[in-house]
């Protein structure tokens, strides 16, 4: 089976952040052997996650971007055009959690500065 992730590997887990790939296990679950991966979160001294391999894509695991991509978001952030929404919190939220976990990368760019809460400067980016 051809995994789009291998042990050892830096990941960012949307709900936690970047985890490292220490494991990739079988375990039988409700009868059905299953491969998961064990992740690591990093910045805890025991948070693991075990995440199914064919769950991948749905809970939005992906590789941690390169530098080059950094520096291109940074360029974009600090162009600090935003555009503000204008729906209840509760419904942002719902948008905001499923832009995170989707493939599109450049949509949480619209979200810094539009929170009254975040902090300023470069230090309150999100963690990528």
């Amino acid at each position: 089976m051809n995994l789009p992730f291998k042990k050892g590997e830096k990941v960012v887990y949307p709900a936690h952040g970047v985890a490292v790939i220490e494991d990739i296990q079988m375990r039988v679950i409700s009868g059905t052997e299953r491969r998961f991966y064990m992740l690591r979160i990093l910045g805890t001294e025991k948070m693991t996650i075990m995440i199914p391999t064919e769950n991948v894509e749905s809970v939005g695991l992906r590789r941690v971007i390169g530098k080059d991509m950094v520096e291109k978001i940074y360029r974009i952030l600090r162009q600090r055009k935003v555009e503000v929404d204008t729906q209840t919190w509760n419904r942002r939220s719902v948008d905001y959690r499923g832009d995170f976990r989707g493939k599109d990368q450049w949509r949480w760019r619209c979200y810094a500065g539009s929170s009254p809460y975040q902090p300023a400067g470069e230090a309150a980016l999100p963690q990528i």
